[in-house]
């Protein structure tokens, strides 16, 4: 939620003048809502091994048929956050095969 107070402040979508309400855009409420996802998910996960978000993360991939891209997989940013950058992520998971040098 820190993070969503500061985007609107410096967006300057909530400066507010006498009684008026914000107007708020499509994006803003979008983005609003990404965020709220993903602190839920970091919440509700947080006590989870790393194996148990690999294999939440296969298991999501197995129902779409597909490796989508990582914003359309709820919990991404936490899980990024807990095993590093995304696409050694998708490695672990075995989603990915590794790049040769």
């Amino acid at each position: 939620m820190k993070r969503l107070k500061h985007y609107f402040a410096r967006s300057g979508e909530t400066q507010i003048m006498g009684n008026e309400t914000p107007k708020l855009s499509h994006a803003t409420i979008e983005y609003a809502e990404i965020l709220t996802r993903e602190a839920r998910f970091a919440q509700d996960h947080r006590s989870d091994t790393d194996e148990e978000l690999l294999r939440y993360l296969r298991s999501y991939v197995q129902e779409l048929g597909f490796v989508p891209k990582k914003s359309m997989i709820p919990g991404f940013s936490y899980i990024k956050c807990r095993l590093g950058p995304w696409p050694r992520v998708l490695e672990k998971a075995g989603l990915k095969e590794r790049k040769r040098k």
